[in-house]
């Protein structure tokens, strides 16, 4: 699973959004391995992490752990207990993962379900349809069988399939969502491109 938390609380000044894949087995849920990249507090999450492993914990575990937090330094749920809740709704079957890579084959159609004004200023994905959240119950008439819902980072559209699989579309949710989509696209154009990287 791939998770976009922020450092910290957000209204808290300077708070900034790092990654935090989470390597698991889908079968049990135990957790195999992790990896992050950001500024603040990525070696805190890599230690607690790397500490479950040591002791055998599963992915239900790691979104249990009471950890420390202080507006400055974190929120309530760390985001090592984000990473954990996003495994455990797979290991338990309430989510379909579809990962960045997978949409370089044949994927279901893709649903996009950010606000039109968010979809507008950010970018999106080719051929994706846009389909707000707020207007998906009344929608649902409109899907095929199956789609791949995807948001800014992961759990609006995780939220939209549970939604579409109630009215019996199913739904896989791109793990990571828009964010790590657009970070993977523009690393490609720079890999091709040396001259697109930026100087900082």
């Amino acid at each position: 699973m791939y998770v976009y938390p922020p450092t910290h609380a957000e209204y808290y000044p300077g708070a900034e959004r790092f990654w935090l894949k989470l390597l698991f087995d889908p079968a049990d849920g135990t957790v195999r391995g992790a990896q992050s990249v950001g500024r603040d507090g990525v070696d805190k999450r890599i230690d607690v992490v790397a500490t479950a492993m040591q002791n055998g914990a599963a992915v239900s575990e790691l979104a249990q752990l009471d950890l420390a937090y202080a507006p400055p330094y974190s929120s309530a749920k760390d985001p090592v207990n984000m990473a954990g809740m996003a495994a455990e709704n797979v290991v338990r079957g309430l989510v379909d993962v579809v990962h960045w890579h997978d949409l370089d084959g044949e994927v279901p159609p893709l649903v996009d379900v950010r606000p039109p004004e968010m979809r507008a200023a950010a970018g999106h994905i080719p051929d994706a349809r846009n389909v707000p959240l707020p207007e998906l119950r009344e929608r649902t008439d409109e899907f095929p069988d199956e789609v791949v819902t995807y948001c800014k980072m992961g759990q609006t559209s995780y939220a939209a399939g549970r939604i579409l699989e109630q009215h019996g579309v199913r739904a896989g949710s791109l793990s990571g969502g828009y964010a790590l989509y657009e970070a993977i696209q523009r690393d490609r154009a720079a890999r091709a491109d040396p001259s697109l990287v930026a100087d900082d």
